[in-house]
């Protein structure tokens, strides 16, 4: 399947790349056309996000190397990620680094991260006014947990997980998110869950820890 989504990948590759690059000289030889061009340069981008989501679900985009890191700076960093992402406007967000928090994982961290910020991004899109990110050790494993203060799951936690769902309106996301979350913390040993908390949705995710902590052995 990785193998075949690769292929895909680069065969649409090339006529996305043409479309772009035409779009682009249209643009400055007519200049009113900007906003019908601007719309066509959107429509690309959906379509190559589209196919990085499928690499990504498939195991078809590149591994990074493994690397023993911190917990907690994982989750500060996908946190600094959507921040970027996000600006200024609403919702907060806030990390909890409890104890535990700083025991290394061994991972891909590039795919671990994404696995974190696809969570994330439900979370934000979801919140009235703030996301919290929650890490800390539990036994010989590590637990990231998502807090939104929203409405909360809008399906059961199975339909959510599987590829291609989505609540949202078309064209409007690829339903592959928490798939790809999902996957991604399998291979790496761990489990994904979902439930409703007082308010909102809580997503979390148990990886095992790597029997170290940041600064030293145990």
């Amino acid at each position: 399947m990785g193998r075949l989504a690769r292929g895909f990948a680069h065969e649409l590759g090339a006529p996305l790349s043409v479309i772009e690059g035409r779009a682009r000289r249209i643009a400055r030889r007519s200049p009113d056309a900007e906003p019908d061009l601007q719309a066509l340069r959107l429509q690309v981008q959906r379509v190559e996000a589209l196919v990085q989501d499928l690499l990504d679900y498939t195991g078809g985009a590149p591994r990074g190397r493994v690397d023993r890191f911190p917990a907690r700076v994982l989750a500060e960093t996908a946190l600094q990620t959507l921040r970027q992402e996000a600006g200024d406007g609403a919702p907060r967000l806030t990390l909890a680094a409890g104890t535990g928090s700083d025991a290394l994982l061994r991972a891909d961290e590039r795919r671990l991260e994404l696995a974190l910020l696809n969570i994330l991004r439900n979370a934000r899109q979801a919140a009235a006014g703030v996301v919290t990110l929650a890490v800390h050790g539990d036994g010989d494993g590590i637990v990231f947990e998502v807090r939104d203060d929203g409405p909360g799951l809008t399906a059961a936690p199975e339909v959510l997980l599987q590829p291609f769902w989505s609540s949202k309106p078309s064209g409007e996301g690829s339903g592959l998110g928490l798939a790809i979350s999902a996957a991604i913390v399998e291979e790496h040993g761990g489990s994904l869950s979902l439930r409703n908390g007082d308010k909102g949705a809580i997503v979390t995710l148990r990886m095992p820890c790597d029997g170290g902590l940041a600064g030293g052995e145990l």
